[in-house]
C-alpha cells in the first residue's frame, strides 16, 4: 500500500492566543492531501499549571486546549523526541501523551528507558520510523535522555539504531533526529558523516529538526537526507521563572520552513515535492512560490566542507557582530560556544580511537584531549572514560610530582582541612568522595569514627593505600566507586557527613543531577553534605588558562564549574535543605575554626561581583570572598 508522506518541522503554540485563533487556517487544504508526520516541540499543560519547570534554561509549554489547533491538521503521526520533552518532568511528558491519546493522535519518541518508544511500525505501508535526540540540543546539562524514573527520549548511537533495524529487513526505515547547531544554515562536518553512515547501514529517509532554520538537503547513494527542515509553527515565546525572564524572539530565518512530501510504496520511498512555507506577521505559515535550493556547497569531499565550514563559521561571527553591535570576541564566542561544546556523540569509533591514540606532549594537553571526549560521551561511554581518562592524566601527572608523600598528598590546603575537622564531630561516619592521595582522610581520622574514601583512579587510589599503611590508620578504608553511585556500593542512610572537595566541578552536567541525588541518599536523616568546588565566575580553574590564557570558559576536566546561586538550586531538586556558607580558617589561629552563616549572603555577593571591575579594590574583595565555593547542605 502506498501513502504520500510530509514532514514538519518544530511546531511549539506557545502564546498563541496573541497571535491568532487559527494558525494552520492558509495551509490545511494542502496538508490535508497527505500523511504528515509533526515534530511537537513543547509539552501540554493545564492553564492552571504554575510550577516551575525543572530545567534551568528556556522551556517550552503550551496549555492543553491548543491540541485543537494540531488536531486541524490531523497529523499522521506526532514526534515527541526533542530537547525540550521533559522540561517541566514526568508531568509535563505524562500530560502530553495523555491529551494526544484523548484526541486521538498517534505518538512516539518519548517514554522510560525500558520501553522501545522511538520506534513506530505501519504494517500497512512496511514503514519502520525511529526517532533519536543527540546530547548537543542541550548545553545547559539538564536531564534530557530517558531514565528509569523519568521519561524522556532515546540517545542516538549506531549501536541503538543497528539493534533496533536488525530484524526488519522488509521495512522502509525512516530516521528523525533532533540534532544540530542552533540558528546554522550548513549541518555540521560531523552531522553530514553521520548521515551517510547510517544510509550505510540500511536507511531509506533521514529527516532532521532543532536548529530552527532550514539547512542544506542531500542525497547520497539514493538517499534523501534534510538537516533540518526550520520553524513549522512557532511564535515569539516568553517563560517567566522564578522572576527571570526567557525571551524566544524568532529572526526571519527562524520563520521560512520547508515541507517535504515523499512518494512510499513497494519500490521505495521518492521525492515528490518540496513546498517552501512562510510564516506572517502573526506567525501563520503559508504557502510562497520561493525554491529552496537544497545541496549548495554541500561538496562531496569531507576535508574540503569542513575548511568551507570554517569560513561560514567566521561569516556568522561577522553577522552576529552587526546585527548587535557586539565585539567580535563576544560574537565569535556566542556562535562557537555551541560548536565547540556539542557533543553529537555519535562520531565513529575509530574516530574516538583515533583521538585517544593521538599522545599529548604534557598533561594540561593531555586533559584537554580527554575533556573534550568526556564531554562528547553518552553516559555509558563515559563510565570506562573516567577511568581511563584519570588514571591516565594521574600517572603522567605523578611523574612530575616530589618524592615525599606528604607534598605529594598534599592537594588540600591546611586552613581548609583545619575548617573541615571543625565541623566534623568524635560520632561521625564520613564519605570522602574523591579523596585524592588520601590526604584529608589522613587528617580527619583522628576527629571521626570512620571515613571512607573513594576514588575513581588506580594510581591515586594505590597512593592512598600506601599512604595509610604507613601511617598504620585503621578507621579509614579506601576504594573505588564513582562519584553518581553511591547507594549501591554503601546503601542508603549510611553517613553522617558526606564531603568532596574539588570534586563536582569534574562531573558531566548529566552525572552531577545524579550524584547529588546519590549523596542525599546515603545520608542519614539530619546528615550534611559538605562541598567544595571553585566558583564559575572566577573561572575558569583548571588547566584551560595553562594551555589558553585568553580562554573563558573551562576546557580541561572542570566539565561542570557553577555558583553558589546553582549550586544552592540544584540541591533543593535534590531534596536538601538548610544551605550555609563558610569561611576557612586562618592557618595562623592555634585552633580549629570555620565561620559557618546563611548562603544567602554569598548568593548576594554573587550577583554583586557581576557589577563590579575585576581589577578594582571590590572586585578583588568580591574576587576573594566568592572565588572558591564552601557549602553546607542539610537532609532532613
Amino acid at each position: 500500500m502506498g501513502m504520500k508522506l510530509a514532514f514538519t518541522g518544530d511546531i511549539c503554540f506557545g502564546d498563541v492566543e496573541e497571535f491568532t485563533d487559527n494558525p494552520f487556517k492558509n495551509i490545511v487544504a494542502q496538508l490535508s492531501e497527505f500523511d504528515c508526520v509533526v515534530n511537537l516541540e513543547a509539552v501540554f499543560l493545564p492553564k492552571s499549571y504554575t510550577e516551575d519547570p525543572i530545567k534551568q534554561k528556556l522551556c517550552l509549554r503550551q496549555h492543553d486546549e491548543t491540541i485543537a489547533y494540531l488536531k486541524k491538521i490531523n497529523p499522521f503521526l506526532v514526534n515527541l523526541a526533542n530537547n525540550h520533552i521533559n522540561d517541566y518532568g514526568d508531568f509535563g511528558a505524562n500530560n502530553t501523551i495523555e491529551q494526544l491519546e484523548l484526541a486521538g493522535l498517534r505518538y512516539f519518541g518519548a517514554g522510560y528507558d525500558h520501553q522501545n518508544h522511538n520506534v513506530f511500525i505501519s504494517e500497512k505501508a512496511k514503514i519502520m520510523f525511529l526517532s533519536y535526540v543527540t546530547r548537543g540540543t542541550d548545553l545547559t546539562g539538564s536531564v534530557l535522555f530517558n531514565e528509569a524514573d523519568l521519561i524522556g527520549p532515546k540517545e542516538f548511537s549506531f549501536e541503538l539504531v543497528e539493534q533496533q533495524i536488525r530484524d526488519c529487513t522488509d521495512y522502509k526505515k525512516i530516521v528523525l533526529l533532533h540534532w544540530g547547531a542552533e540558528d546554522l544554515h550548513y549541518p555540521l562536518p560531523e552531522q553530514r558523516e553521520v548521515a551517510k553512515k547510517l544510509v550505510d547501514m540500511g536507511i531509506d529517509l533521514i529527516i532532521g529538526n532543532h536548529p530552527h532554520v532550514i539547512q542544506s538537503f542531500e542525497q547520497y547513494r539514493g538517499k534523501w537526507i534534510f538537516y533540518c527542515l526550520g520553524n513549522f509553527f512557532f511564535p515569539n515565546f516568553v517563560l517567566v521563572k522564578k522572576k527571570r525572564v526567557y525571551r524566544d524572539i524568532h529572526s526571519k530565518e527562524r520563520k521560512i520552513t520547508i515541507v517535504p512530501v515523499f512518494d512510499v510504496n513497494d519500490q521505495g520511498i521518492t521525492l515528490y515535492k518540496i513546498y517552501t512555507i512562510a510564516a506572517n506577521e502573526k506567525f501563520e505559515p503559508r504557502l510562497v512560490d520561493k525554491e529552496i535550493r537544497h545541496n549548495v556547497l554541500l561538496v562531496e569531499h569531507q576535508k574540503l566542507y569542513g575548511l568551507f565550514y570554517k569560513f561560514y563559521l567566521l561569516y556568522e561571527n561577522r553577522k552576529l557582530r552587526s546585527q548587535l553591535g557586539l565585539p567580535m570576541r563576544i560574537a565569535k564566542a556566542l556562535t562557537l560556544r555551541q560548536v565547540k561544546l556539542l557533543p553529537i556523540g555519535v562520531l565513529p569509533k575509530r574516530e574516538l580511537d583515533q583521538q585517544r591514540d593521538d599522545t599529548a606532549n604534557s598533561w594540561p594537553e593531555l586533559e584537554i584531549k580527554y575533556a573534550k571526549m568526556l564531554r562528547e560521551s553518552n553516559r555509558t561511554e563515559r563510565r570506562h572514560l573516567y577511568v581511563e581518562a584519570y588514571s591516565t592524566v594521574s600517572e603522567l601527572r605523578g611523574s612530575n610530582m616530589p618524592e615525599e608523600t606528604e607534598k605529594r598528598t598534599a592537594g588540600t590546603s591546611e586552613a581548609l582541612v583545619r575548617s573541615l575537622i571543625h565541623l566534623c564531630k568524635p560520632g561521625d561516619h564520613i564519605l570522602e568522595i574523591g579523596c585524592g592521595r588520601g590526604y584529608t582522610c589522613l587528617k580527619l581520622a583522628p576527629h571521626a569514627t570512620s571515613i571512607v574514601g573513594t576514588d575513581i583512579s588506580a594510581p591515586v587510589l594505590n597512593e592512598a593505600r600506601e599512604l595509610l599503611q604507613e601511617t598504620q590508620i585503621s578507621n579509614v578504608k579506601i576504594q573505588k566507586a564513582f562519584a553518581h553511585e553511591l547507594t549501591d556500593n554503601f546503601g542508603k542512610d549510611t553517613f553522617d557527613k558526606v564531603i568532596s572537595i574539588d570534586v563536582y566541578e569534574h562531573l558531566h552536567p548529566e552525572d552531577a543531577v545524579t550524584h547529588l541525588s546519590e549523596v542525599y541518599s546515603v545520608l542519614k536523616p539530619g546528615g550534611e553534605y559538605i562541598v567544595v568546588t571553585p566558583n564559575r565566575l572566577t573561572g575558569p580553574h583548571d588547566v584551560t588558562s595553562d594551555v589558553f590564557p585568553d580562554a573563558k570558559e573551562p576546557l580541561g576536566f572542570h566539565l561542570n564549574e557553577t555558583t553558589y546561586g546553582e549550586l544552592v538550586q540544584q540541591m533543593k531538586y535534590a531534596g536538601f535543605a538548610r544551605f550555609c556558607s563558610v569561611t576557612r580558617c586562618p592557618s595562623i589561629l592555634p585552633v580549629a575554626f570555620a565561620m559557618v552563616y546563611p548562603s544567602r549572603l554569598t548568593i548576594w555577593l554573587e550577583k554583586r561581583y557581576s557589577k563590579v571591575k575585576d581589577d578594582s579594590f571590590m572586585g578583588r574583595w568580591y574576587k576573594k570572598a566568592i572565588g572558591r565555593i564552601f557549602l553546607i547542605a542539610r537532609k532532613y
